[in-house]
């Protein structure tokens, strides 16, 4: 009988350390055969644990321990072999047996789930260095496409969602939540996505957009416009950058037009778009000597900007005469 040592520490067992099953030396394509279907799991190792209880009468976490020698590790608060995770990249194994552990049954279990988050950040996670078998797929994959038919539509209640918030305002480890970025930084991280903007990586082609694209290119212009121009932290929805003049499409709700909001922004998001384009015109107008002409959405899509953008265009004799 052949066996593998792996050590307890990495709380994770490699995909590749079942390709064959060391009882009776059965290859991995031969098992996905018996079980061909999602029916029997949506990784190999949900197969692998069908074949293990159907064929051999054992576990997957007693396999683990008997033929691959790993040193299962006990929860350091229960006492008991912990849990384990299949994922597609192997068998993730659990710090924690968390069966009836509360805050109020054991103090020190917060504790220890802080000591275990910070064992796991950098090259103690397992994922450290790797990359992540669905990054830049989409809902083509028939995994991705699945889940995502099971959460639509879903709603949430609002006690679910003061959870999820006041859970991501704690969270300090993973992303950027809760950690504040230096002025530099901050800048560094504008100035890119002002530049992804430019590059057309993200798509900003609303309607409102494609209707004065459509106007200005049946005009009889001096200069030539371009699109998602980037000032610096910035990116323009048109701009004549040899006479500093930029044409902004404002969307009614995202950019709170005061028409529709006399008294401000109603929520954070808006709040957030009617910070940054306070910044926005006063980086590029007061600081750079741009001018700036907003179009609102209701004057767009009514045609009503038409005659306006008109008149603002002849009196910056933008206009071939």
């Amino acid at each position: 009988m052949r066996t593998i040592n792996i050590p307890a520490s990495t709380h994770f067992i490699p995909i590749d350390k079942f390709d064959i099953c060391l009882i009776d030396n059965k290859l991995k394509v031969e098992i996905i055969k018996t079980y061909p279907t999602r029916a029997d799991g949506a990784y190999y190792l949900d197969k692998f644990s069908n074949y293990l209880r159907d064929n051999h009468s054992i576990s997957l976490r007693d396999y683990c321990i008997e033929y691959l020698k790993f040193e299962w590790p006990k929860c350091p608060v229960k006492k008991e072999l912990t849990g384990y995770k299949i994922c597609g990249a192997g068998l993730r194994i659990s710090q924690f047996n968390r069966g009836g552990i509360t805050k109020e049954t054991c103090p020190n279990f917060n504790k220890s789930c802080e000591l275990a988050s910070k064992n796991r950040m950098g090259s103690g996670n397992p994922m450290h260095g790797k990359k992540p078998w669905n990054k830049g797929i989409g809902l083509e994959n028939p995994i991705i496409a699945s889940v995502a038919a099971k959460n639509r539509g879903i709603k949430r209640s609002q006690e679910t969602i003061e959870k999820l918030s006041n859970s991501a305002k704690a969270r300090k480890i993973h992303g950027h939540t809760g950690c504040k970025h230096s002025i530099e930084t901050r800048n560094k991280l504008r100035e890119n996505t002002a530049r992804l903007w430019a590059e057309g990586v993200f798509n900003k082609t609303t309607s409102i957009h494609l209707k004065v694209r459509e106007y200005l290119n049946s005009l009889n212009l001096i200069h030539e416009f371009t699109e998602e121009h980037q000032l610096v932290y910035f990116s323009l929805d048109f701009a004549f950058p040899s006479v500093k003049v930029a044409i902004e499409c404002q969307g009614t709700y995202y950019h709170v037009d005061p028409r529709k909001y006399p008294n401000g922004p109603t929520n954070a998001m808006q709040k957030r778009n009617f910070g940054r384009d306070i910044a926005k015109r006063k980086f590029c107008c007061d600081q750079l000597g741009w001018t700036i002409i907003e179009l609102w959405e209701t004057e767009i899509n009514n045609g009503e900007f038409r005659q306006n953008l008109l008149c603002k265009l002849q009196e910056l004799n933008l206009l071939k005469k």
